[in-house]
């Protein structure tokens, strides 16, 4: 086995490294700044799959892009990052950085890129402090707005489906707690139809066929029972061998598991249930036994969707049928098997404290309804913040600039320059805003805010407009995207200046 051979990266010019960084953000900047503001425009994205996306989200476009050079692919992270946490800011947190890295490369002949990331270490303590002191508690009736803001540059606002209210429902169905768990409580199922079916339905939905025809297939509130075990015949781990010396033999060893089978579908129908879930299988026989018993049963569930099923109805998923009685029995207002689409579905809503949620989206293309699925996870993202942590910040590019004067005026001598410049770059997001709005000079607009925000905090820049305007009219943000935003753009930032060198391994 041949060692890789490490190849290093330098240059005569010791900052070269951080230059090349730069300009590689300020590459990625370039392909985003169109994408900011109620003005944004869209990218069609031609995915590694081969397929299409037409999208204005910055962390959907950097994801696709095929990148070689290690700091665009760190920049790339940063925005996968801020969606992970926080659901948006993917682009706002690409242009902040891309930046913020230019304007601190030039210094990095005057001050050692330790001294740099000091003070920008500074600067960030200075913004997320006064983050807390321009902060507002967030009114339950401004919930929804706050979401609507958040994906009113998407696709979905244009096609006016009601992707905010859905999403803040959803999030005050699974919050408990104070918590609130997206990736195991909500289920999205995409279905080819009309945008005005998209819902929510308060329980499950699963693509299921019913094994038995004549099995009911509505009924209203069902007592359903969960199970992790199968409704047949138990079969050794490891192949057995059965041995019969006369026919007799043979027919009381079918008669013992018939017997068997029988045993098990009693203890069920002594339960009272009138929906079974298995997520093993369930033999011929059991389903005739049900069947007569007026016992609906679906087999072969996925473990997730007995899961959300527990979750939804207050049912116990129950390993043995041999433990199994009424308490362990869940509840659900209306169980349905339709046709939705092409395809059959068995649906159970109307729950009275569903744990666990389904969304229905609808639309007329797989490529759209990717793209509504996207809108809604930003949205989904957005409502559990403003939830869990109701503290809103003005958007527009006011926090911006309110953040940059009070860094151009809390410098020091020492670092007056690196504030400076920190300052200068915070000002370009209201001034992609204006810029993208189409209206008027942006370098008045932004000296005119500069102007306004000796009055108050609250001012800044109307993206469809491009006037100075009072943000608390135009977008309130979630301080918590805010504050996630300004942590990773200063953090990547002062992670790249330090970069001195490039390490490549390669085998021959």
């Amino acid at each position: 086995m041949q060692r890789p051979k490490a190849y290093i990266l330098v240059s005569d010019d010791p900052n070269e490294i951080q230059k090349l960084s730069a300009y590689t953000a300020k590459t990625l900047s370039s392909i985003l700044k169109t994408c900011l503001g109620p003005r944004a425009m869209q990218k069609m994205v031609l995915t590694k799959m081969n397929s299409i996306e037409l999208t204005n989200d910055g962390n959907s476009i950097l994801r696709e892009m095929d990148v070689s050079h290690p700091s665009a692919r760190c920049l790339i992270e940063l925005s996968q990052t801020q969606d992970d946490e926080c659901g948006d800011g993917t682009t706002s947190v690409m242009l902040l950085a891309s930046e913020l890295l230019n304007k601190m490369v030039p210094l990095l002949g005057q001050s050692h890129p330790v001294h740099l990331c000091r003070s920008l270490a500074k600067a960030k303590d200075l913004c997320l402090e006064h983050l807390n002191t321009i902060a507002v508690e967030a009114k339950e009736e401004e919930l929804l707005s706050i979401v609507s803001s958040s994906v009113s540059t998407k696709l979905c606002t244009v096609l006016k489906i009601p992707i905010p209210e859905i999403a803040l429902k959803a999030a005050k169905m699974i919050m408990f707690d104070s918590k609130i768990d997206i990736k195991n409580d909500i289920k999205i199922d995409k279905i080819l139809g009309a945008f005005d079916e998209t819902e929510i339905i308060e329980g499950v939905l699963i693509e299921k066929d019913l094994i038995h025809s004549q099995m009911r297939k509505k009924i209203e509130n069902p007592s359903i029972l969960v199970l992790d075990s199968p409704l047949e015949y138990k079969k050794g781990e490891s192949v057995t061998n059965m041995e019969f010396s006369h026919k007799e033999a043979f027919s009381k060893a079918l008669k013992m598991e018939e017997d068997q089978i029988r045993a098990m579908c009693q203890k069920i129908i002594e339960t009272g249930a009138d929906l079974v879930v298995t997520e093993k299988g369930i033999c011929d026989l059991a389903l005739s036994i049900l069947y007569e018993n007026n016992i609906t049963a679906i087999r072969r569930v996925k473990k997730s969707d007995a899961t959300r099923i527990a979750k939804t109805t207050g049912a116990t998923i129950m390993n043995r049928i041999e433990d199994i009685s009424s308490s362990h029995l869940g509840s659900a207002g209306l169980f349905e098997y339709v046709k939705i689409g092409k395809e059959y579905y068995f649906k159970l809503s109307k729950c009275s404290n569903p744990r666990a949620v389904s969304v229905v989206l609808r639309g007329p293309t797989k490529d759209i309804l990717a793209e509504i699925e996207r809108n809604f996870m930003d949205a989904i993202k957005v409502a559990k913040n403003a939830l869990m942590c109701p503290k809103l910040v003005p958007g527009a590019g006011a926090t911006e600039m309110c953040l940059s004067i009070l860094l151009s005026k809390a410098a020091k001598e020492e670092d007056k320059k690196i504030f400076a410049q920190a300052s200068e770059a915070l000002k370009i997001i209201p001034s992609i805003l204006s810029s993208n709005s189409g209206f008027g000079c942006t370098l008045e607009k932004l000296d005119q805010l500069e102007k306004k925000h000796e009055v108050s905090h609250y001012f800044g820049i109307d993206g469809i407009s491009g006037e100075v305007a009072d943000a608390r009219n135009i977008v309130m943000e979630p301080m918590v995207v805010k504050t996630q935003c300004i942590k990773s753009v200063f953090e990547c930032v002062m992670q790249l200046l330090r970069v001195d060198g490039i390490i490549e391994s390669r085998s021959k």
